[in-house]
């Protein structure tokens, strides 16, 4: 049984959620965890980094992957591969960090599969106009094309449809209170951690002995 706290976080394309994760680990409770770096063989992007927002390989080099059964989860989606490595999350484990995967439904019901104690969030847009309205300031940018625009709102209307399967759901409506809500998930599995109760153990069976 896995001692380390596994979290698991799915949204739309646009909601947030990457940014709710970067500040997640910013503050003082996300210190002590790691975001699991993504497999992916979509061209990254100027403002990032190889190793740190994504693992860039070519699509070879990922089908490659795929048979050598490396991955933990993977998926095909906007024209390119994501995927997450079982090496990717074991190293964090086992220097002794939390972990959150970021993936669609598919992932996270397979990562269930390895880790069942998992929690899982999942991320909502207030509504689909403010999707849209997000999504086209990141196709102004060039981040995304505007063929993939229309794909994306595509996709969050079938992404949005699984919100059921997730242990929580959190509405991006503001986004402060959206990452306290998450702090407040995060805390409450802490708690529940094989780590916490071994430290409680440990402290009840020092009163015992004395």
């Amino acid at each position: 049984m896995l001692k380390n706290i596994s979290c698991i976080i799915s949204a739309p394309s646009g909601t947030g959620k990457s940014s709710l994760i970067r500040s997640f680990l910013q503050t003082r409770l996300g210190n002590n965890f790691r975001l699991i770096i993504s497999h992916t063989t979509r061209i990254m992007r100027s403002e990032e980094i190889n190793g740190k927002d994504y693992f860039f390989i070519s699509k070879n080099i990922f089908k490659e992957m795929i048979n050598s059964k490396n991955f933990l989860e993977y998926t095909y989606v906007f024209d390119n591969y994501y995927g997450t490595s079982f090496k990717s999350v074991f190293n964090e484990i086992n220097n002794g960090f939390h972990i959150l995967f970021d993936t669609d439904f598919y992932g996270m019901q397979n990562i269930k599969k390895h880790f069942p104690e998992s929690i899982s969030v999942f991320i909502l847009p207030p509504s689909l106009e403010s999707l849209y309205e997000r999504l086209k300031i990141r196709n102004k940018k060039n981040e995304i094309q505007y063929k993939n625009l229309k794909m994306r709102i595509d996709r969050a209307k079938i992404d949005v449809k699984f919100y059921k399967n997730y242990d929580y759901t959190l509405v991006n409506n503001n986004f402060n209170t959206t990452l306290n809500n998450f702090k407040l998930i995060i805390s409450a599995k802490k708690f529940q951690s094989i780590r916490h109760k071994q430290y409680i153990q440990n402290i009840i069976n020092k009163i015992l002995k004395d």
